[in-house]
């Protein structure tokens, strides 16, 4: 089993966190700060219960003055966190950090720092600009993504202007911050309800960042396009459209951006990228296993045909309905392939895995299997999970 990412907060590693602490503090007990981090409940806290326990900790073991905190906070994170940015290529999914440690730091074990910022912070309004100063330095180090939200919504139209000045920040780290900071639903944080209503302060930043040199930045903006499009599907269709065909880089963003919307067949999002109504092509012999157990793969293959000379451009997806706990069944869609066919049929066979996972529980009883075709389910057969 993976290790859950809780257990990064070793002893040896809060030591190391203390002894740099002391670095810019010299009055810094790392004696007490590590036993008040490792008190009896710790144990029973998940990540981010631990995150923030240790940013209350260091708040009750340094100076007493907030910007005096504030400044150590900062001067405490460029130092132990203490990489060099790799820059961040197109083909990686995110940007590469080399570390200088023998601990790697993979960027969520820092976020206590932020959040040292998100707990403290909006006490004392008369430092707002310090604390969002912060969150942009901080950010460079270990992202400011859920922190900001705090300000957000205490200031939304203060600090959207902060952020809108961020899309243009020379460094990648904060312009990510613009964009993955107002997501309306980002996960694990805190939802932006007045975004999910109104989203209009969002799109001056997605404009500003829809092209960054970034890929990393990239897929945030497309990121937070999904966020708006489940409340506000014609308004993100609207601004994609006008968007589609600048350059490969917004396209991509625009159709990963558009992914619910293609999920979910929206007819107009399907056309944005060639996928029109399959009215001449039907499903074959869609056949998978009657009986499968929990662990196993469910084998299934299908043929596509059409009378006319090709089958055309094809988004071709199954979707699974899965049974819940209440005996009633949930949809999972699930892409296989975008391509133009040139033949007139093909057949195709593929399999699906139902092995234990996190996010997902498995529950016996009778289950669905589809083929969609350009958004239309084309075929369905069912099967029993036992």
């Amino acid at each position: 089993m993976a290790k859950l990412l809780k257990h990064v907060y070793t002893k040896s590693w809060m030591a190391r966190l203390a002894n740099t602490v002391a670095e810019n503090y010299s009055d810094f007990n790392t004696h007490t700060f590590i036993d008040s981090v490792f008190d009896q409940n710790w144990a029973a806290r998940e990540l981010k219960a631990r995150q923030r326990h240790i940013a209350i900790c260091l708040e009750k073991n340094i100076p007493e003055a907030y910007l005096d905190q504030l400044n150590l906070i900062c001067q405490t994170a460029s130092t132990f966190a203490n990489y060099t940015q790799v820059t961040d290529a197109e083909t990686h999914r995110s940007p590469v950090k080399k570390q200088t440690h023998t601990e790697e730091l993979g960027g969520f074990e820092t976020l206590f720092f932020p959040c040292f910022v998100e707990e403290f912070g909006p006490a004392y309004p008369e430092y707002y600009s310090q604390n969002i100063q912060a969150l942009a330095y901080l950010t460079q180090y270990a992202s400011s993504e859920f922190a900001i939200r705090a300000f957000i919504l205490s200031e939304p139209e203060k600090t959207m202007q902060h952020m809108l000045a961020w899309a243009h920040h020379e460094n990648y780290h904060v312009r990510r911050l613009a964009s993955e900071g107002c997501r309306p639903k980002l996960p694990w944080a805190t939802a932006l309800k007045p975004f999910q209503k109104n989203p209009s302060l969002i799109w001056p930043i997605l404009e500003r960042l829809k092209n960054d040199k970034s890929l990393y930045v990239r897929r945030s903006v497309a990121n937070n396009i999904n966020d708006i499009a489940k409340d506000h599907p014609a308004q993100v269709l609207h601004y994609c459209q006008n968007w589609l065909g600048k350059t490969p880089n917004t396209d991509w963003l625009i159709k990963h951006g558009l992914r619910t919307l293609l999920k979910k067949g929206d007819t107009q999002a399907l056309a944005m990228f060639g996928f029109f109504a399959p009215e001449h092509i039907q499903c074959t012999k869609l056949q998978c296993e009657p009986t499968i157990t929990r662990g196993e793969k469910l084998y299934f293959s299908f043929g596509l045909s059409t009378k006319e000379k090709s089958l055309g451009q094809c988004r071709i997806e199954f979707a699974i309905g899965f049974m819940k706990a209440n005996g009633k069944q949930t949809i999972k869609v699930f892409k296989l392939s975008e391509r133009h066919i040139k033949q007139s049929q093909i057949a195709l066979a593929k399999h699906y895995y139902f092995k234990p996972i996190s996010t997902r529980k498995y529950y016996t009883g009778e289950h669905s299997l589809s083929i969609i075709i350009n958004g239309k389910t084309l075929s369905t057969v069912y099967f029993n999970l036992t």
